[in-house]
């Protein structure tokens, strides 16, 4: 009889750490699933910034220039080349992103720059 009653709490102890390992296993699930859905939304977020920052740039390149909507895009990438190839040009750039990767979240006012 004895042999029966330690057999029991064998399987009892076993169903337990079953159930155990069942519930961690779940957990588990439900966290890689959490994760899973906080990586889309990381990367829907990230895409959203993108396309903000796109549109905003677009916005000021068609600002500065005249009528935008006679010009193709290898007329605008021509203007910007000539544009980006006057070293005073690569120079406030310069110092605009050395500016920005040292200052993140500062207002950038470049005293050089011609006010529009």
């Amino acid at each position: 009889m004895k042999t029966d009653e330690q057999t029991l709490r064998y399987q009892k102890e076993i169903d337990k750490l079953n159930q155990q390992l069942a519930e961690n296993e779940a957990r588990q699930k439900k966290a890689a699933d959490d994760a899973k859905i906080l990586r889309r939304k990381v990367q829907t977020a990230q895409r959203n910034m993108r396309t903000h920052r796109l549109c905003v740039l677009g916005a000021l390149l068609e600002k500065h220039l005249r009528e935008p909507d006679l010009l193709t895009a290898d007329d605008a990438d021509r203007i910007l080349s000539s544009i980006f190839a006057d070293p005073s040009i690569q120079a406030r750039l310069t110092n605009a992103l050395d500016f920005r990767r040292a200052n993140p979240a500062t207002k950038h006012t470049d005293d050089n720059a011609d006010e529009s």
